[in-house]
């Protein structure tokens, strides 16, 4: 449970920067592939729809879920972004500006209890085994990496 709340966070704190600097760098003449992508979304009739397409067809390489998972997973995550408050995001900016362990983990742990509510069991549980393999095929190539140094 640990891991997946740190790891949320950091997941959650790194959302929360490339959503700061596609608002920040939206007026920038060269934006890279992925900035173009939310600009076009950001500027069409159906944002959220548009950002879930969007999860999908970044996720759709994915062979570990189905579609309906697939688009179970990408309605989930936005949806529970789009509830967020401004306020609750500068709370988790503030938190890990300030190395709050604690409140990083209340903040996650409340997120985290709404998106898997949103999920249900068994997607939690498929997408919990995919984050833990992920987790640890990252901690090997890491290990890999520093041994060939």
């Amino acid at each position: 449970m640990l891991f997946s709340l740190k790891k949320m966070s950091q997941v959650a704190c790194a959302a929360l920067a490339i959503s700061l600097s596609f608002h920040v760098s939206a007026n920038e003449p060269k934006l890279n592939a992925e900035q173009q992508k939310l600009k076009k979304v950001y500027e069409s009739n159906d944002i959220r729809g548009g950002l879930i397409g969007l999860c999908k067809s970044d996720n759709a390489k994915n062979k570990s879920l189905t579609a309906a998972e697939v688009s179970k997973l990408c309605t989930c995550t936005i949806d529970g972004r789009g509830r967020e408050s401004l306020s609750e995001q500068w709370a988790l900016q503030s938190a890990a500006n300030a190395k709050d362990e604690k409140k990083i983990q209340s903040i996650m742990t409340t997120r985290q209890n709404a998106f898997k509510k949103c999920l249900g069991p068994d997607l939690t549980k498929k997408v919990d085994k995919l984050a833990q393999e992920a987790y640890e095929a990252a901690l090997a190539e890491q290990q890999k990496q520093q041994a060939k140094k």
